[in-house]
């Protein structure tokens, strides 16, 4: 699923490496945010579904939340109609977005995954 991906983007994709029991990647499609390309994942982890979109550039506009830094990683996050939503920047020109109806705090723990990850 990474080569697929490393192949339609026009920029690299760090994405989590999964380890637990339960954990694994569902599907994954290009998408676009703000009229640019971007990644779409769908993970399973701990019985939640996990929407990841990692894109460049996009609508900072968009990123609301409370500011939480974990592990020296600001992230922002917020509640949506239920579901637990989180943003993290990556070096100033990569962005994560994942949504979940699991907590926030496994969401923020998935994000540190994805920030930490490998580049494809």
């Amino acid at each position: 699923m990474a080569s697929w991906l490393r192949h339609r983007l026009d920029f690299p994709v760090k994405l989590p490496q999964l380890a637990r029991p339960g954990e694994r990647l569902v599907g994954a499609r290009l998408s676009s945010i703000s009229d640019g390309q971007a990644a779409f994942r769908l993970y399973e982890r701990a019985g939640h579904r996990i929407a990841l979109y990692v894109f460049e550039a996009g609508p900072t506009h968009l990123f609301l939340g409370t500011p939480k830094s974990v592990a020296g990683i600001p992230f922002l996050t917020s509640t949506l109609a239920g579901y637990s939503v989180i943003w993290a920047e990556e070096d100033q020109d990569r962005y994560y977005a994942a949504i979940s109806d699991g907590g926030i705090n496994d969401l923020i723990e998935f994000g540190l995954l994805c920030v930490r990850g490998r580049t494809f």
